[in-house]
């Protein structure tokens, strides 16, 4: 309202102003007629220029066709400040004046038009220069963050399986497997090392096809399974991932939280099921077991994750917990929707 009001006297008077010189000698009651005119043109076209901009950013996206999206954005507002000029223009010589509406509709104030169109296009090359800066602006920040967050998923992964926790593990069931049995102990190495590669492989990546995700959480979840034996059940239900796309790391991430912050023994085994669910979507859910005297989960894995998809997909992970189930649904798809 308050917008409005600037609009209407700052256009209604500098219009009435500007065009003083002709109108001199007019009554009052005339003049204040021409400014209350003006201030209404002033809104209308303020208003209606800005919803032409917004129409034309989501339908013509600034930081992809830069100079497409300005010329059209400024031609269709040009087109409307014409248009509406001229409408209200006849409108008020018709109520004023009593001079036929279609007769001056149709008669081009050329003098009146020019200076609005004018006025429209300074506004216009300020508005949409300003707007698209700023969108420039938060593409950059936006670009910035997803790199802090993806180094940062990166560092988390490599960290936890650096962690001495883990590597102690690793080389205790190492050692055993190597008199135990020779050639479980060479894959269980091979499988140690794919997992290593992966995190380095993937970490200048946004996005990778999901059949390397999986081939890599295959990896893992074989160094879990060796590692706790019967009490833990990992199951890959995913076949044929044709084209469809994941932020790396995800499903690794999500099957490390399960393990993480869940008891595993005999009287309670673990299964953690990775699978489909729905059209787009591939859920990771395990049996809610909390370890009595684990911290209570930060969540800070469940937010990198959330953060990533943000910069790369429209649709948001869910979380739900409930019936003694703990599951996170994330997005896939041929190709991830772009946030930009």
């Amino acid at each position: 309202m308050k917008n409005a009001l600037k609009i209407f006297f700052g256009f209604g008077i500098g219009m009435t102003l500007l065009f003083l010189p002709w109108n001199y000698g007019q009554p009052l009651a005339v003049l204040l007629k021409i400014m209350l005119f003006n201030g209404v043109i002033g809104i209308v076209l303020s208003f209606g220029n800005a919803q032409i901009a917004v129409w034309v950013s989501e339908n013509y996206p600034w930081l992809e066709t830069p100079v497409k999206t300005f010329f059209i954005a400024l031609a269709a507002s040009l087109a409307y400040t014409v248009l509406a000029t001229q409408i209200f223009w006849a409108a008020f010589q018709w109520t004023v004046y009593g001079d036929p509406f279609f007769e001056i509709l149709f008669h081009i104030n050329k003098r009146f038009i020019i200076t609005a169109s004018i006025i429209t296009l300074i506004i216009g090359l300020f508005m949409y220069g300003v707007n698209f800066f700023k969108l420039w602006k938060q593409s950059f920040l936006e670009t910035e963050e997803l790199k802090r967050v993806h180094i940062e998923a990166q560092y988390e992964a490599l960290k936890n399986q650096i962690d001495p926790h883990f590597l102690f593990n690793s080389f205790n069931v190492l050692s055993a497997l190597v008199y135990k049995d020779p050639d479980l102990a060479a894959k269980f190495i091979k499988q140690l090392s794919l997992t290593y590669r992966y995190v380095l492989d993937t970490r200048e990546k946004e996005i990778i096809p999901l059949a390397e995700e999986l081939k890599a959480l295959e990896a893992y979840a074989f160094l879990m399974k060796i590692r706790f034996g019967e009490n833990l059940d990992v199951e890959l239900n995913i076949a044929n991932p044709n084209g469809e796309m994941v932020v790396p790391l995800t499903l690794q991430m999500l099957v490390e939280n399960a393990i993480k912050h869940n008891e595993i023994s005999k009287a309670k085994p673990l299964k953690v099921e990775v699978e489909r669910d729905g059209p787009g979507y591939i859920v990771v859910r395990n049996n809610w077991q909390e370890k009595k005297q684990a911290q209570h989960p930060s969540g800070v894995g469940l937010e990198n994750i959330r953060a990533r998809y943000k910069f790369v997909s429209k649709k948001e992970i869910e979380i739900i917990k409930k019936d003694g189930q703990f599951a996170v649904r994330i997005p896939v798809a041929i190709m991830l929707d772009s946030h930009s």
